[in-house]
């Protein structure tokens, strides 16, 4: 459970992020070791949960007309611990709709957190650093404004989510709804 995770800026507390915003914070600062995710099934909502016990987030920067464009790939592995209703796990298009469902809500929580990180102006996830490394003339560019053209930057986010596991049983004890 992610709860209080603190905002600096210039060696200063401006905020708290809560919930997701701190999920999403530990996603793109690839420090996200275990964690578990309630997902929507095809009938219920926050039905499903998953263990996501590997992640990993590569970070590139680019910089585009004086705009930053954050090139986030976060791949991730889990197992379904939980389903609340009826879910047939043997079928693949369902493994395969549940995937895309652990995808979506790991994106919508790095969203958020890097629009929570971009309206306080404070780059908490270090893509400065990284520009710098990567392209120090392009950085030197706009090393003097950085809080607020990483306030402007752009996410472009891929997120591979993939189930490794079911549990022992491929069909819930719950019947199916007629």
């Amino acid at each position: 459970y992610m709860s209080g995770l603190g905002v600096f800026k210039n060696g200063k507390l401006i905020s708290w992020l809560n919930g997701p915003e701190s999920r999403g914070t530990q996603w793109l600062l690839d420090k996200l070791e275990e964690t578990n995710v309630n997902i929507d099934s095809s009938d219920k909502e926050e039905n499903i949960s998953v263990n996501v016990f590997y992640s990993k987030t590569a970070v590139k920067i680019d910089l585009q007309e004086g705009k930053p464009i954050f090139h986030i790939h976060i791949r991730e592995e889990g197992s379904i611990n939980e389903a609340g209703g009826f879910v047939d796990l043997s079928k693949q298009e369902e493994l395969e709709k549940l995937e895309k469902e652990l995808a979506e809500q790991t994106a919508s929580e790095v969203k958020m957190a890097l629009k929570a990180a971009q309206e306080k102006k404070s780059d908490i996830f270090n893509f400065g650093n990284e520009l710098k490394r990567t392209h120090p003339d392009l950085w030197k560019t706009v090393k003097k404004d950085w809080n607020s053209v990483f306030a402007e930057g752009e996410l472009d986010l891929q997120v591979d989510a993939y189930i490794r596991g079911t549990g022992m049983r491929l069909k819930p004890y719950f019947p199916a709804e007629k």
